[in-house]
């Protein structure tokens, strides 16, 4: 199964990941905002913590 984690708020994201891969599950760290706190993520934006929610989509390149 294909899982994708959008935040990893006080880690809890990534503790269920370790768990999951275990399993045999593809799984995926999504993060929007810059995370000071840990750098188990797969994927992530780098907004402020104070950000506009109409700089996410400039943040994506179309392919």
């Amino acid at each position: 199964m294909k899982i994708l984690h959008i935040r990893n708020i006080a880690n809890v994201a990534y503790n269920l990941s370790l768990q999951q891969k275990k399993m045999g599950h593809e799984v995926r760290l999504f993060e929007i905002t810059e995370n000071y706190t840990s750098e188990n993520t797969d994927i992530s934006l780098n907004l402020p913590l104070k950000y506009s929610k109409k700089d996410i989509p400039r943040r994506f390149q179309i392919i």
